[in-house]
């Protein structure tokens, strides 16, 4: 039964960040500074997930694959984030594959919440509220 709460945990944490990356699509100012950098779940392990920036993949990127992916440039000039150039970063975020990812996930959770280990009712109970 530990395992059915770890891997439903892990498929939230995914859940999650994914709608995390969804909402800041847009997001050109961040606490940090700068555009929002896409993260991502992964060595998930006992139901918790390490939440990283994504990294670089593809054409032009180095082998190790630990640089960010760059910010997505769009001519601006009256946007009030936009360079001495006039372009404005916005991360790199494709919100269809985003939203892709949020499906599987979505499919995954109602897999897995379609044959539990346990009843139902058993996930109203006060002794299931701590996992939640």
């Amino acid at each position: 039964m530990i395992f059915f709460f770890e891997r439903l945990a892990v498929l939230i944490t995914k859940s999650n960040v994914i709608n995390l990356n969804i909402t800041n699509a847009q997001t050109t100012r961040t606490v940090e500074g700068g555009a929002y950098i896409p993260k991502e779940a992964i060595c998930c392990k006992g139901g918790i997930c390490e939440i990283v920036p994504i990294r670089c993949k593809g054409i032009g990127c180095p082998h190790d694959g630990k640089l960010k992916p760059a910010p997505v440039l769009k001519y601006d000039p009256k946007y009030p984030d936009a360079d001495s150039n006039g372009y404005v970063a916005y991360p790199d975020i494709n919100v269809h594959e985003e939203m892709s990812k949020l499906v599987r996930v979505q499919r995954a959770i109602d897999y897995l919440m379609a044959s539990p280990p346990v009843d139902k009712s058993y996930f109203y109970s006060e002794s299931i509220q701590k996992y939640f």
